[in-house]
């Protein structure tokens, strides 16, 4: 069942915390992790969140699953950062062939 859960901040402002018991209490571009509604390019790594919004990195979402990549001629860690992949000529880069 849904629930929410409101916390008062310093500056008299609330902060409205949505509580869920799986996917289906959160939004389509959300997931339920760890009883929160997080947005659904989210990982857990380490027990730390990370978010699908590095340079040259997109999300794409189904079903309140997220997959994060590194865009056309990017390499790495989406969640961390892309790099330009090795070996491809500046001219190709640049027009995107």
């Amino acid at each position: 069942m849904f629930s929410v859960t409101t916390l008062e901040t310093t500056t008299n402002s609330t902060l409205v915390i949505e509580e869920c018991t799986d996917n289906a209490n959160c939004t389509i571009y959300e997931k339920c992790l760890f009883s929160q509604c997080v947005d659904a390019c989210t990982r857990v790594n380490n027990g730390d969140l990370e978010f699908c919004n590095s340079i040259n990195s997109y999300c794409t979402l189904r079903d309140h699953d997220g997959t994060c990549k590194c865009a056309g001629y990017y390499e790495g860690d989406p969640y961390k950062g892309c790099t330009k992949k090795a070996n491809i000529p500046s001219e190709d880069f640049m027009s995107g062939n």
